[in-house]
């Protein structure tokens, strides 16, 4: 039976190797080796063990929540603030489905064959970011939420960056994602929140979030 261990990749739970993990009684990581294991070989004992290590932390953060001390969905926030419903007329919905998705920058193949100092994959330029912000629909019933695990406002933090508001779309991937330019680089987005996106069932690509959440956590 195979199971997936993203989540031990997104829960914040320490630096890099708190995604280590134990399988057939050898050391695996869950970022590198996975994150599908054999579940019967999975040492969920000792998993679960690392994990409590913040558990204490983690329930000051649901007292909060449930004592209302986080700050509440303002209307500057929601799909319905004038400068969202502003940006959703400026462009018509199928101009949107009508542009392509960008490609990121790669290192050289050459260069990169004698160099291992460097990220091959380089990240999105503004001028990439800006555009393949403008691919999302910013739907009324955004798919995509429902598949990201950690419920991240996916829409409003793309919105910022298409209307050059770079550290606003940061600030809101921070409000429920403590390792946002890790999960840029590592989630498996289009087995997630990609592979809810509403261009996939208009036979587009999905529009391209691991790629704005890691332009805008750098």
């Amino acid at each position: 039976t195979d199971v997936s261990l993203n989540t031990i990749m997104v829960d914040g739970t320490g630096m890099c190797g708190a995604c280590r993990i134990t399988v057939g009684g050898k050391t695996r990581f869950v970022c590198v080796d996975g994150p599908e294991f054999d579940g019967h070989q999975v040492d969920f004992d000792e998993m679960l063990k690392r994990m409590g290590a913040f558990k204490s932390v983690e329930q000051q953060e649901v007292n909060k929540l449930s004592a209302g001390k986080t700050s509440p969905t303002t209307d500057e926030n929601s799909r319905n603030a004038p400068w969202r419903e502003l940006l959703r007329k400026s462009i018509k919905a199928k101009e949107r489905m009508d542009i392509a998705r960008v490609r990121m920058n790669e290192l050289d193949a050459e260069y990169r064959s004698h160099s291992r100092k460097e990220e091959v994959n380089q990240g999105l330029t503004k001028e990439q970011a800006l555009i393949e912000s403008k691919r999302c629909l910013d739907c009324a019933v955004p798919g995509c939420m429902e598949g990201c695990p950690v419920s991240i406002d996916i829409p409003r933090f793309i919105k910022n960056i298409e209307r050059g508001e770079f550290l606003e779309a940061a600030k809101t991937l921070k409000e429920t994602s403590a390792l946002p330019a890790v999960c840029g680089r590592v989630c498996p987005q289009e087995k997630q929140c990609e592979a809810k996106c509403l261009h996939l069932k208009a036979g587009k690509e999905a529009v391209a979030i691991g790629y704005l959440e890691r332009f805008a956590a750098d």
